[in-house]
């Protein structure tokens, strides 16, 4: 397989940097990374940027130029072509979205865009933004010092919110959970080593099944229900059978009290339940034109691919939460400090999972700043398979 140009992308704080650093330090022999030039100056011995004139980017040989925090940045495509030549893989830190999509047209399927995301609250943002910008983000005294906080901070929601409304020009997302740098290198090494062994192709146009996997409370059935009620002239919930009796939770597509016999060619257990899906419905609603969804496990994400081919399209859901929040509140859900600590045992399992087969989901959707951009997200997703 041919090398690959890794664009690596995300909110302040998020680990670009530190990923970056990672696999040039560790891969060197297969990384690189092409000049980035800017109009600032260089903030250290370690910054790898090359400080030009503004006026230098209206030349021609600046192919990709864009602002970010009143400063501009560009490449050069020729640099860019060098790397390749010499065989290895070229990463870019990229956060500016337009310039990640003229990256994509230039260089086509050379491209592999990746949203990194890291689970943080308020008061870690604080601490990287004092630490990055030495601005104290609770001293009300120096107007223009929290201002510039404020400025920050909000760009830290717009670029989630921007990945929200954009969604599908990201190949894959890296979540950064417990900002721990070998947790993210593990999943870029696993995204790296799919694409030279050629496991990932491209995404197929037209109506396609949605297989949602996620670890317990990310929000998977607050997802299915709006997919009924606001979605249900866009899409179709694949109807589940299974042979436990009903649940107050379930939703109109779980059909309770069935024998699962071989009249349901998908089939599989789940915490000691058996469940049935007929493929002869859902091939009726893709000859219809009707993209579908439904929550299964990681695990059946091949009983799927093996009918359906890449119409199956892998989607991890995943919720922002921090590890501590987490387990407060498994803690207040479940009443008991042993049973939250299981709990969150079989999450970190899930999210494992996740890593170790980060190249057979398509899509991540992110559950985080309001309930509205959950399903925003799908939304975006089906349209983009439907164009």
């Amino acid at each position: 397989m041919a090398n690959k140009i890794y664009i690596l992308s995300g909110g302040p704080g998020a680990g670009k940097t530190e990923l970056l650093n990672a696999i040039i330090k560790k891969d060197s022999n297969t990384s690189i990374t092409p000049p980035k030039y800017s109009d600032r100056k260089k903030r250290s011995s370690g910054d790898d940027i090359i400080t030009i004139a503004t006026d230098d980017f209206n030349k021609e040989e600046y192919t990709f130029v864009y602002s970010m925090n009143n400063n501009i940045y560009g490449f050069k495509s020729i640099d860019i072509i060098e790397c390749l030549k010499k065989r290895k893989n070229v990463f870019i830190i990229i956060s500016d979205f337009r310039t990640i999509e003229e990256f994509k047209k230039y260089f086509g399927s050379l491209v592999s865009s990746i949203y990194i995301f890291r689970n943080m609250n308020e008061e870690e943002l604080n601490e990287i933004l004092e630490k990055r910008h030495k601005v104290n983000a609770n001293n009300q005294a120096d107007i223009e010092d929290d201002t510039e906080n404020k400025i920050r901070k909000n760009r830290l929601y717009f670029i989630q919110r921007q990945y929200v409304e954009n969604i599908a020009l990201f190949d894959h997302i890296i979540l950064n959970r417990t900002n721990k740098q070998d947790e993210m290198y593990e999943q870029l090494k696993n995204i790296v080593y799919a694409y030279s062994e050629g496991q990932i192709t491209q995404r197929p146009k037209g109506p396609v099944i949605f297989l949602i996997a996620a670890a317990s409370g990310a929000g998977k059935r607050t997802l299915m229900h709006a997919m009924y009620s606001l979605g249900k002239r866009n899409i179709k919930v694949i109807k589940k059978f299974t042979n436990r009796i009903h649940q107050d939770d379930d939703g109109p597509e779980i059909i309770p009290n069935t024998t699962i016999d071989e009249k349901f060619d998908i089939s599989y257990e789940f915490n000691n339940n058996k469940y049935g899906i007929k493929s002869s419905e859902i091939w009726d609603n893709l000859a219809n034109g009707t993209p579908q969804i439904v929550i299964t496990n990681m695990d059946e994400f091949h009983q799927f691919s093996k009918i359906f081919g890449q119409t199956a399209i892998g989607v991890y859901l995943h919720a922002t939460r921090t590890q501590k929040e987490i387990l407060e509140l498994q803690k207040r859900k479940l009443k008991s400090e042993e049973k939250a600590n299981m709990k969150v045992q079989k999450m970190e399992e899930i999210h494992k999972g996740y890593i170790n087969n980060i190249a057979e989901f398509k899509h991540v959707l992110l559950n985080t700043i309001a309930k509205e951009d959950l399903w925003e997200q799908m939304f975006q997703l089906i349209k983009y398979y439907q164009e």
